[in-house]
């Protein structure tokens, strides 16, 4: 089972350790994490051009997900030891953060048990809160919130699905040594 200095030590490219390395440093744990580019200059020491470099070459070997200034870190990547239980109260404490910034705190029963049944995982279920925190914005509910949330929820949990199954075949394979 590999941690994560044997996942940091098949990275041979100086701007993409250096890059990961300060991202970690700046996550603190958590999943998600904002840095400038400003910032990474002056925690790495790299160049603009080499700070490009480095993101497209994390971005290929999957450790961390980079959109404009933030960065999502995977840890269960990173640590395959350390994977997130199916069911139980790491899921649900983590499940519970995204759901009370999207403001849907109180309808986190509801989307555990539409989930479940449809046979979803916590990764779906954390991406499809956000797509539906960001359609809420543009298309709020008219009648009853619960079935607008119950009909979006279940849109962006295949809508999710269909991304991370996406991504993950764009992905290049690494070569195991």
């Amino acid at each position: 089972m590999e941690n994560v200095f044997e996942c940091l030590l098949k990275i041979n490219d100086p701007a993409e350790l250096k890059l990961t390395l300060a991202v970690l440093a700046r996550s603190n744990g958590r999943q998600w994490v904002k840095i400038s580019v400003r910032e990474i200059s002056s925690l790495t020491g790299l160049s603009p051009g080499a700070i490009v470099r480095g993101q497209k070459e994390m971005a290929k070997r999957g450790y961390v997900f980079r959109h404009c200034d933030e960065y999502k870190v995977f840890w269960d990547r990173l640590c395959p030891s350390v994977r997130e239980k199916d069911s139980g109260e790491q899921e649900v404490a983590e499940l519970k953060s995204y759901f009370l910034r999207t403001g849907f705190l109180d309808l986190l029963p509801v989307a555990l048990d539409l989930a479940r049944k449809l046979g979803y995982g916590p990764g779906e279920m954390i991406e499809a809160i956000c797509k539906v925190a960001d359609k809420l914005k543009s298309d709020p509910p008219t009648r009853s919130r619960l079935g607008w949330f119950r009909t979006v929820y279940q849109e962006k949990l295949r809508e999710a699905r269909a991304e991370i199954l996406a991504f993950r075949a764009n992905r290049p394979k690494t070569a195991k040594l």
